[in-house]
């Protein structure tokens, strides 16, 4: 990843979808350009998905109910 953000969301009712998109919307608002890539606890995802068309993919090091998200290199 060339630039990212650490976001921490650790809501207990919202759904981890939501928490995905809150991180994303933040992130557009602040940044530029916009995020193509978030990596995800793999308790999380245990595959790479989508969601916007950013790809959320299921990382060992990120810690629970944090979301990094970014620009791929």
């Amino acid at each position: 990843m060339n630039e990212g953000m650490l976001w921490l969301d650790d809501t207990k009712d919202r759904p981890v979808e939501d928490k995905i998109m809150r991180a994303l919307i933040w992130y557009k608002e602040h940044y530029d350009p916009k995020p193509t890539l978030c990596f995800v606890n793999q308790a999380v995802a245990n595959e790479e998905t989508k969601i916007e068309g950013i790809d959320i993919r299921p990382a060992s090091f990120i810690q629970p109910n944090h979301f990094w998200i970014g620009t791929a290199s």
